[in-house]
Parts: C-alpha cells; sequence; structure tokens
C-alpha cells in the first residue's frame, strides 16, 4: 500500500505540476465492508499559495474493479460523509473500465497511466507532463487533421483499438510527426491510450468527435495561383474548391478547374516544366490551391468533403454556402 500511495503522489504531481501533500490514511464512519475493500486518504493539492484543493482518494485493496453499478453506490455511500471529491484509484483498471468511468463522470487515478478528474477541468493521459494552461490547442497540426479526416473517412468502433499505423493508414508521415498526431488528439480528448503499448481508441462516435474538433479545424490552403494549362488528376492532384463542390452539389463548376495539391508535388510540376504560374488573363487555364497536407482520401480524384467544407466555410457567396449545406448533409455519419 505505501508504494502506490506515493505513486499517486508523484504521477498527481508529475502529471499536474502541483505540489501534491503525501496522501494521508483517515477513519470516516463508513459501513465495514467498504472498509475492507478500500484505503481512505486525504491528499491536498496546492493550486496557487492562496487555494488548495482536497480529495478523498478510495483504493482499491484488492485489484479487481468491482464494476460501475457497486461502485457509484460504495462512491455514494462515502460521499454522504464526507462532502470533498472522491477519486477512485486502481492500478488494474482496463481500458474499458476507464471507459465506463469516464462514461459516468467518476473521477480516477490508474498511476502512470491516466488521470480524470472533471472537477478540475481535466482529463490527463499517460505520458502527459505539461501543465493544461500550457498547451492550449488553438488549431490542429495539419497533419492532425490530415490523420482525423481519414479516421472520419473510414469511420471507427468506440469498441475497438487501434495502432498508430491504422490510423494514419494511406498517409505518409515521419514516426516523429505521427507522434506529435497522436499527442494532439490525446491532448484534445478525442483519442485515448488503450492497455497495451500504442494502441488507442476512440470514446465517443465520429459525429460528437467531429462537433467537438470543428473549430480547431483550419482551410488547408496555403495558397492559390495561376497556372497556364489544365492537370492530369492523379499523382497527389485532385480537383478542389469550387470545381469539387460542384461533383458534391447541385452547384455549376466553374469555367476553369481547381486543383489542389501539396507545395511540393507543385513544385515538382513546376521544376519539370509542365506548367508555370501566370497573372496573364490571357495564358490562365487553372487555379491551383497549395494544401498544407495531402488528400485525406489517398487517391481520390476529388477533395475529401471535410476539408473542402473548412477550406470554404468562409465564403460569402449564398449559391456555395447552400452547396455546402448540401454536401455536408450526405455524410452518413453526421445525419
Amino acid at each position: 500500500m505505501e508504494k502506490i500511495v506515493q505513486e499517486i503522489q508523484n504521477y498527481v504531481e508529475e502529471v499536474l505540476g502541483l505540489k501534491a501533500s503525501a496522501p494521508k490514511f483517515i477513519d470516516l464512519q463508513v459501513p465495514f465492508f467498504i472498509k475492507d475493500t478500500y484505503e481512505l486518504l486525504h491528499m491536498q493539492l496546492r493550486l496557487s499559495e492562496k487555494h488548495t484543493y482536497d480529495l478523498v482518494l478510495i483504493i482499491q485493496k484488492e485489484d479487481e474493479y468491482p464494476g460501475i453499478v457497486s461502485l457509484s453506490k460504495h462512491l455514494k455511500q462515502i460521499h454522504k460523509i464526507t462532502r470533498e471529491p472522491l477519486v477512485y484509484v486502481n492500478n488494474a483498471l482496463s481500458a474499458a473500465d476507464r471507459k465506463s468511468l469516464i462514461n459516468n463522470n467518476v473521477n480516477f487515478i490508474k498511476p502512470y497511466s491516466q488521470l480524470f478528474i472533471p472537477e478540475l477541468a481535466l482529463d490527463l493521459r499517460e505520458n502527459y507532463r505539461q501543465k493544461r494552461s500550457s498547451i492550449e490547442v488553438e488549431n490542429l497540426f495539419p497533419a492532425t487533421q490530415a490523420v482525423m479526416i481519414a479516421c472520419f473517412n473510414r469511420g471507427w468502433s468506440t469498441k475497438e483499438v487501434y495502432t498508430s499505423s491504422q490510423l494514419v493508414q494511406g498517409l505518409v508521415y515521419s514516426r516523429v510527426t505521427i507522434s506529435k498526431v497522436i499527442d494532439q488528439l490525446i491532448n484534445i480528448g478525442v483519442l485515448f491510450r488503450g492497455d497495451k503499448a500504442r494502441t488507442y481508441f476512440f470514446n465517443e462516435p465520429e459525429k460528437l468527435v467531429f462537433e467537438k474538433i470543428t473549430p480547431l479545424l483550419k482551410s488547408p490552403i496555403k495558397r492559390e495561383v495561376f497556372i497556364n494549362a489544365r492537370l492530369d488528376i492523379g499523382k497527389g492532384i485532385f480537383f478542389s474548391g469550387e470545381t469539387a463542390l460542384a461533383q458534391y452539389s447541385m452547384l455549376a463548376e466553374p469555367a476553369k478547374p481547381i486543383y489542389g495539391l501539396t507545395q511540393e508535388d507543385f513544385a515538382t510540376l513546376v521544376r519539370e516544366g509542365e506548367v508555370w504560374e501566370t497573372e496573364s488573363i490571357d495564358e490562365i487555364k487553372a487555379t491551383v490551391e497549395l494544401w498544407t497536407y495531402p488528400n485525406p482520401i489517398v487517391g481520390a480524384e476529388v477533395a475529401d468533403p471535410i476539408s473542402l467544407f473548412v477550406s470554404l466555410r468562409d465564403h460569402n457567396d449564398e449559391r456555395i454556402q447552400i452547396a455546402l449545406d448540401e454536401m455536408m448533409g450526405e455524410i452518413p455519419w453526421l445525419k
């Protein structure tokens, strides 16, 4: 028991960056079967010089998880005695157990793996070592956005776990980039670590996750250029902008096509002499949108609907807004 008590203190201080008092055993007037099942400890977190946060740790004596129904009844009985926040501690919680606790809004700690205390507005995951205030996310990384859109396109089950390779399937990124993608998705509470190393799961269905991350999505278009020729679709080149939207809706296609591709792919075309930029009205044959990531739907001839939506959602043309609504309304998991 001394070992897990020390682990709790170390883990809480490490992930929160707050000074935590050493947990002290307390003798609450609770039924004997609760005393036989759990060790009750008091811990105090120092949020500032004048502000502390007191909580009661409910440590499972045997590692076996009793189930959310029994645990909730036990916590309710303990809460009648103390009004301080209760935090359940169990070193053997599985991913499914933790999902159940989260869904039922039960505070818990699995030392060196996961900490969940909604009252503190915290949802911190394994190996998460920074203060929340220092890592606020305004936008997803381009790679994170591409991976997330690819996952939306494939769909997922909240009952399954996935490897990083399965999450980025088809997209070519370095191990360092993939690691940053995973960390950011965990940071914003979209992805969660499984019991086995390098496995992950989604806690919510696609629609709820999309609603959560929509404010974090950024247009993939870095800049637009006019070119002197039309392009063949494929090898990283796809229809985008209004040309793509016309294929998802009743919007009429523009007279000159709009293509999407990355800066690197465009540079290759220019270097090989296939196209060049031009500002001459007489020479312009098409528009190229230089994207910050490749088409998340690998091999597709048309931009994916979500990237297209993000790139055009601020457009002031009413026709385009109607077409966007039409396109998004056809996505099955958003219905």
